[in-house]
Parts: structure tokens; sequence; C-alpha cells
């Protein structure tokens, strides 16, 4: 095994690569929420951002959770997703 301060600048190459479609494979058939950043229809090319989507995703999310905790109140019903449990103990 070289080390990478011995490998050519060929080999980090091709090593990224193979990380690439290693990564890409793992995705082949999944469903994920993308944003389209660029249509180039006389080329056959098109741009998307999953990360892009996440952030702003995330930053809806902060916002409509921040909304819901100024809007709840005692006696409030709601229905929701339980994510966890926690077992409080009272004395």
């Amino acid at each position: 095994m070289l080390d990478s301060a011995d490998q050519s600048d060929e080999e980090r190459q091709r090593s990224r690569e193979e990380h690439i479609e290693r990564q890409l494979a793992q995705m082949r058939g999944q469903e994920m929420t993308v944003r389209v950043i660029e249509v180039d229809r006389q080329r056959n090319h098109l741009v998307l951002s999953q990360q892009l989507h996440t952030d702003e995703e995330r930053e809806a999310m902060l916002r409509r959770r921040e909304q819901l905790l100024r809007e709840l109140r005692p006696g409030d019903v709601r229905r929701g997703v339980v994510k966890s449990f926690t077992r409080l103990v009272l004395q």
C-alpha cells in the first residue's frame, strides 16, 4: 500500500473517481428530493443539488418548528410522529 504522499496524481484521481462511482452506485434506485439548478435541453444536460434542497428544507423545518412553539398552548391537541421516548422520574 502506498502512502498518499507516494501516490501519483493519476493514482489519486483514479481513487477519487472510484470513490464517486461507489457513492453513485449506492444511490442508484434510491428516491431523493433535489433542487433543479440548471437545464440545458440542447446538450441534454441537467444539474441537480440535493445539498441546496436539504439546506432549504432544514431552514423551512426550523421556521415551522419555531412557529409551532409560539402557537402551542396547554390543552392543545396535535397530531405528530413519535421520534423518541424519555422516562421521567417524579419525586
